[in-house]
Parts: C-alpha cells; structure tokens; sequence
C-alpha cells in the first residue's frame, strides 16, 4: 500500500502557507463582518431561559411581511 505524497494532498497533513496569516494577526484582514450593504438585516442567538419547556405559540405573521 502505498501512501499518497504530500504533494497530492497538501491540505492533509502537508505544509502550506497560510496567505492571509500576516493580515489576521496585524488586524488588516477583512472578514464578511466588516461589510454593511443596503437591506442588512441581522440575526442575533439567544439563549433559552428556561431549561425545559414547550413552545405554545409562535407569531409567523411579522416574518411574513419581509420578501424572501
């Protein structure tokens, strides 16, 4: 059995040089956060306050007035 070369799979194992790593760590690097377009909406999690329950109700009507 023969095992595949470094040069085959150089993101298995092998090296490579990461292009961006002097970007991230010197604070230059720009992340899909940075961008603000027209429209953005944004999503926040939140964690539930109550360890074991049921959801009753939920309004699907807010939600439906927003185009897909």
């Amino acid at each position: 059995m023969q095992l595949a070369t470094k040069k085959a799979q150089p993101f298995i194992g092998g090296d490579f040089c990461g292009i961006d790593g002097l970007l991230k760590v010197s604070s230059l690097a720009t992340y899909t956060s940075d961008f603000i377009l027209p429209g953005m909406l944004y999503a926040v999690p939140v964690c539930a306050t109550i360890g074991k329950g049921r959801v009753m109700w939920l309004d699907t009507l807010l939600p439906r007035k927003y185009p897909a």
